[in-house]
């Protein structure tokens, strides 16, 4: 029978079996070595064999088998392989069934490979849809960073514009005015000299944090790094700044630990960031007039801190993960309408990160504290060796 109705490809192509009762007893496989775990997972099943004896498969068989009677006025039913419509509970429930038919294809179970497919599919769509979920976030949050950028850097043309022409504007006018002999006394003629070296000071200041921080961007800054004492080297700096603290009637404390070691690092890019910090003293706490720079080992001697603090009005903590943000200007400061960039200090934090320092900001009681640290010279020379 099975080869009668499964002949050629059909039957090379399929696994069949014959059982029957309840519990399942095989009656007849098409392949030896099958069992009845073999069919726990069929493609069909369908009833072979009523226990009134009559055959359930709807073919007309050959040979003189017996074919089911048609109903009255029904057509007689073509031969074909399955009548009953697959059941996929194994046959478990089918009642008043002697014999089943089960089917499964030889690579395994249609039903579960179309299964398995479906469940690759599903993932697979899943996976695309978290895909393209993470391309919309990537792609807004890359659309916001482009604007803030944008934003910025329009506010640094406007604020280089102004820094630029503020100083100019100055130096002209007091040209202009030695020029047409304005300033006829000694005095006057000193003032204006003044004048045109402490803006042309500030032009020069503001020019080269351009280049500084174009230098950092494009990736075209040197560092020429050697054995550095930060002992004297503060000590001249600070010197450097004694007439305007004089003049200003500031209040300096200086308090730098003796026998420092020496640290790894650039001295034009580090007398650079110390000055910046001076110089945002004098500009942002000039109602406290009071400045103290100090420098010490710290940490078991493997660095060398230097601390710079102010009696000034302070960072507001909502700037603080800002301010060392290229083009950023803290709330207090904008209100202040003291002029600058906002480059300064994101140049100074360039500066230690390119020379393995770090540096840190807090508020101190009255003003606002920064601290540089540098790793000392033979911490980094074990770091090396090891």
């Amino acid at each position: 029978l099975a080869k009668r109705h499964f002949e050629g490809a059909s039957l090379s192509r399929y696994q069949l079996a014959v059982v029957a009762g309840n519990p399942r007893q095989v009656i007849y496989v098409s392949d030896p070595g099958l069992t009845l775990k073999s069919f726990d997972t069929v493609d069909m099943t369908a009833p072979l064999l009523r226990p009134q004896g009559r055959f359930g498969l709807g073919f007309r068989p050959r040979g003189g088998l017996v074919a089911p009677d048609p109903g009255p006025g029904d057509p007689q039913p073509e031969p074909r392989l399955f009548f009953n419509r697959p059941s996929h509970d194994g046959g478990a429930n089918s009642s008043g069934v002697s014999w089943q038919l089960l089917a499964r294809h030889r690579l395994g179970s249609i039903n579960v490979e179309v299964n398995e497919i479906r469940y690759r599919n599903l993932a697979i769509a899943f996976g695309i849809l978290l895909l393209m979920t993470g391309s919309i976030i990537t792609l807004m949050l890359s659309t916001q960073r482009a604007r803030a950028l944008a934003r910025q850097q329009m506010e640094f043309v406007a604020g280089v514009s102004h820094e630029l022409r503020t100083p100019l504007s100055v130096i002209q006018s007091a040209g202009f005015n030695l020029a047409r002999g304005v300033a006829g006394e000694a005095e006057k003629v000193q003032q204006y000299g003044t004048v045109i070296q402490t803006e042309s000071r500030r032009l020069s200041d503001m020019v080269e944090q351009i280049l500084s921080y174009a230098g950092i961007q494009s990736g075209g800054e040197h560092y020429q790094f050697c054995p550095t004492e930060i002992g004297p080297l503060l000590q001249q700096l600070l010197a450097n700044y004694r007439e305007t603290f004089e003049e200003g009637g500031w209040t300096v404390e200086q308090h730098i630990e003796e026998d420092l070691p020496r640290v790894l690092a650039d001295v034009r890019t580090l007398q650079s960031a110390v000055r910046n910090l001076v110089e945002n003293a004098l500009k942002y706490a000039v109602a406290g007039k009071w400045l103290r720079v100090t420098a010490a080992t710290a940490h078991n001697r493997t660095e060398v801190v230097v601390t710079v603090e102010d009696h000034g009005p302070g960072i507001d903590p909502a700037d603080l993960p800002h301010i060392f943000e290229p083009f950023y200007r803290g709330r207090k400061v904008l209100a202040s309408s003291v002029p600058g960039a906002g480059l300064g200090l994101s140049i100074l934090y360039r500066y230690l990160k390119a020379q393995g320092g770090r540096v840190k900001v807090a508020n101190s009681p009255g003003g606002a504290s920064f601290t540089l640290c540098f790793p000392v010279l033979s911490h980094l020379d074990q770091a090396d060796r090891a």
